[in-house]
């Protein structure tokens, strides 16, 4: 055996092994300086999970978690006020149920929580989780803990079901891939201040985004009012698709109501109120898939409240309550919580009021109920000579609907009326050669003494 050889191998080995660990080394700082300078200092999620620690060892009896309708939908002052309540919200935006799950469990091992409130929607349960939400989330709950937590919460996410084994467990390592600042160098020095410069969570916050207004308690909500016209852009049914519900959402469900029963925490699955046209863009979907979630959730002894099918005699959403096709603004929270406080306040006195609610099964009940227009969007289609605009409206059952037609050129403001009221909803306009107009309607219940109520347009490019 040549002894001389041993030692050069060992010492190639070795030289081979440093370099692999500085290589590392390098990258883990590349890794946390690139984290400091691009993922943002201050988010909203961030904001609440900061006082949320600072309330350590004070009285919270009530969580709410969910996602966006969630977290615009219930004003905590109003809902304690209301319930006699302490409570916090740890909602977020795109909050999937897994996430819902750790804030319930974390506010369990904290405060004792003895009720918690989750609100939903269709998407909730018909959509996966969003990688990006997720690490915010996971981000904010964790920033300011041991090591050993973060890293068990690290790798909780990424040896979950949804992400184990793919290219996404491994870029959830690289924080800054999935929620980053603009890349110009004033967004990244700007944000860099703001994490070394002393400026706080909510700060920061209000400094990208002046129009949220942060109440404390985890909630904020914005001022701004839906603007009906661009509902056909709002249409859940555009964003998502009418799909049927997953299977792992509905068991994740399961498992919020299992760890509530197993710690004596009362559950409500309230379906936050959006508009009814929201509703109605389901089709069949809704009243098929939503008594899917509602049997989990009784099942396990738990109350569902879907605030969508709630009667008059209950709530009812006012056309400016609500902020897009998803979120109610800050007054619509307010009304609607003072309303679903007062209902929940009855139901844990024993009251039962399935009566309140229009039902899954009676759904034409429902639709006969629904005695205003929505919503009006059009389509176009071409045709020989003509491009034909259809007007769908997003209107109760039996209710007819008339139109009226203009035509304007882009960008002017100038329009000529070329159809007056009708029942039917369909335009010819006659096109030659090449161009575009725009093409509008107006659209009411017949029998409306309103000018109109709603109106829609649509670019036609010929």
């Amino acid at each position: 055996m040549d002894t001389d050889v041993v030692p050069g191998r060992r010492r190639t080995w070795a030289r081979r092994a440093i370099g692999t660990l500085v290589t590392l080394a390098l990258l883990a700082l590349a890794n946390v300086l690139a984290t400091l300078l691009l993922d943002p200092y201050g988010s909203l999620s961030s904001v609440r999970w900061s006082e949320y620690r600072s309330m350590a060892g004070q009285d919270i009896d009530t969580i709410v978690v969910g996602s966006s309708v969630s977290e615009r939908s219930l004003d905590l002052q109003v809902l304690d006020g209301t319930l006699g309540a302490s409570s916090f919200s740890l909602s977020s935006s795109a909050q999937s149920l897994e996430d819902s799950y750790i804030g319930i469990e974390q506010a369990i091992r904290d405060h004792h929580v003895k009720r918690a409130i989750l609100g939903v929607d269709y998407a909730s349960f018909s959509e996966g989780s969003y990688p990006n939400a997720r690490m915010a989330y996971l981000l904010a709950r964790c920033e300011g803990q041991p090591l050993g937590y973060r890293a068990r919460a690290l790798w909780g996410l990424m040896s979950s079901h949804e992400f184990a084994g793919t290219s996404q467990s491994l870029n959830f390592l690289f924080p800054w891939t999935f929620n980053r600042v603009g890349m110009g160098p004033r967004a990244v020095s700007q944000n860099l201040r703001q994490r070394l410069g002393g400026t706080t969570q909510l700060e920061a916050v209000k400094q990208r985004d002046p129009n949220w207004h942060y109440q404390g308690k985890g909630y904020g909500n914005y001022d701004f009012v839906i603007d009906y016209t661009n509902a056909k852009e709002l249409l859940f049914s555009s964003q998502y698709g009418r799909k049927p519900f997953r299977d792992d959402t509905l068991d994740a469900l399961r498992r919020i109501c299992d760890l509530c029963r197993s710690n004596g925490v009362e559950l409500t699955v309230v379906v936050a109120p959006c508009p009814t046209f929201n509703v109605l863009c389901y089709g069949d979907y809704y009243p098929q898939q939503m008594p899917r979630a509602q049997k989990v959730v009784t099942d396990a002894g738990f109350r569902f409240l879907d605030f969508n099918l709630a009667r008059g005699s209950v709530y009812v959403a006012d056309e400016s309550d609500f902020l897009d096709g998803e979120h109610l603004n800050a007054n619509g929270a307010a009304r609607f919580t003072k309303a679903f406080g007062e209902l929940l306040a009855r139901v844990e006195t024993g009251q039962d009021v399935t009566s309140d609610f229009y039902s899954y099964d009676g759904w034409d009940e429902y639709l006969g109920s629904i005695d205003r227009l929505s919503a009006v969007t059009l389509d176009e289609e071409p045709g020989d000579g003509v491009v034909r605009v259809t007007a769908t409206p997003y209107a109760g059952l039996g209710r007819k609907v008339e139109y009226q037609y203009y035509v304007g050129e882009r960008g002017s403001n100038d329009t000529a009326l070329v159809r007056d009221w009708s029942e039917d909803p369909t335009f010819d306009l006659p096109v030659t050669g090449h161009g575009e107009k725009v093409v509008y309607v107006r659209a009411r219940l017949v029998g409306s003494t309103a000018e109109f109520d709603r109106r829609s347009n649509i670019l036609v490019t010929y």
